[in-house]
């Protein structure tokens, strides 16, 4: 299916903790309308996948990052084309609509290797 970032923004403001991106990403089903996800994640969490791989913050590429996000979800079964995927169980913190990337994370914590893994090429000896 697929894949695409159609919008980024930047949050900012007085509090670190919750100045990020916001991303719009929009998915294709077969046979299904499309659907839009929408994350937030703060500047230190792309950090913080780069460095996983020895690279700075700006060596992520945002709208990848996005659609690398739903990419790693649709692969892990999760029905993005269900609005309502998870929200009657309560140990999925999140829902496919709205993704708060620290507690996707939380619940995939092998996520943030993946993305380093499909975001950046392995890190150089030095």
């Amino acid at each position: 299916m697929p894949i695409e970032t159609i919008k980024v923004g930047i949050v900012t403001g007085p509090y670190k903790r919750r100045n990020g991106y916001h991303a719009e990403v929009a998915v294709q089903h077969p046979g299904a309308s499309e659907t839009i996800h929408r994350l937030w994640f703060g500047f230190e969490v792309i950090k913080d996948v780069a460095a996983l791989r020895g690279y700075e913050e700006a060596d992520i590429d945002v709208d990848r990052f996005g659609e690398a996000v739903l990419a790693f979800l649709q692969q892990r079964g999760v029905d993005l084309a269900d609005p309502d995927w998870g929200m009657q169980d309560d140990d999925i913190p999140f829902s496919v609509e709205y993704l708060p990337m620290r507690s996707v994370f939380s619940y995939y914590p092998d996520m943030p290797d993946s993305l380093a893994d499909t975001l950046l090429p392995p890190a150089q000896a030095p």
